[in-house]
């Protein structure tokens, strides 16, 4: 059962925002041929297709309204063609001082 969003903490919250501000650059990093053979962005919908979830779903992730899980953090990966070895870039965390970290729990 989910937590209702008012029991987590503001730390938590924070993160939240966080991975969805890494995945929402990542997404737009990621060029893609259209159907007109040119080069564009990754959209929310394409992304959502590539997970099997809606655009609303994917959009909810990248504001840090929903939690990603660790199942759907391997199809986002994909999504945003990001190599098996560097998953970490999307739970890696740097603390407010700037060391780094990693969110383990």
């Amino acid at each position: 059962m989910a937590r209702n969003r008012k029991f987590y903490t503001q730390e938590e919250l924070d993160y939240l925002k966080f991975m969805g501000r890494k995945i929402r650059r990542r997404r737009q990093q990621v060029k893609v041929r259209n159907r007109k053979n040119k080069m564009q962005t990754l959209t929310l919908m394409m992304v959502g297709e590539i997970m099997e979830i809606t655009y609303q779903q994917v959009q909810k992730y990248e504001k840090g309204i929903n939690i990603l899980s660790a199942l759907r953090i391997k199809s986002m990966a994909q999504a945003l063609q990001i190599p098996g070895q560097r998953v970490g870039f999307l739970i890696n965390k740097y603390n407010k001082k700037g060391e780094r970290t990693w969110m383990l729990a």
